[in-house]
């Protein structure tokens, strides 16, 4: 009966221990996914700051290319305004 009841706290302290090892394990855990939730949070804030800032450049880039473009074609203009002239004059000279 001695040995019965001694097996019986041995059983017990080791249950013991176990479910101690457990709540600690669960612990752990708990703050890992704490952790966890708090990191997906920044990354889902900094994705965020991460495409308005794309958003923002691909804004100025488009701005920048429409005034480059603008700015071309008005060289391009005065350029073919400068020969439109010129070819009139020579058409003059060759007239009189």
């Amino acid at each position: 009966m001695d040995n019965s009841l001694t097996a019986q706290k041995k059983e017990i302290e080791d249950v013991k221990q176990r479910m101690a090892e457990i709540q600690m394990q669960n612990k752990r855990t708990a703050e890992q996914t704490t952790l966890t939730e708090e990191i997906v949070k920044l990354l889902i804030e900094n994705c965020g700051k991460n495409m308005d800032s794309l958003r923002k450049i691909m804004e100025d880039n488009g701005k920048r290319y429409q005034e480059e473009t603008l700015h071309y074609y008005r060289k391009r203009e005065k350029e073919l305004e400068d020969m439109i002239y010129m070819l009139q004059n020579k058409k003059s000279c060759l007239i009189s």
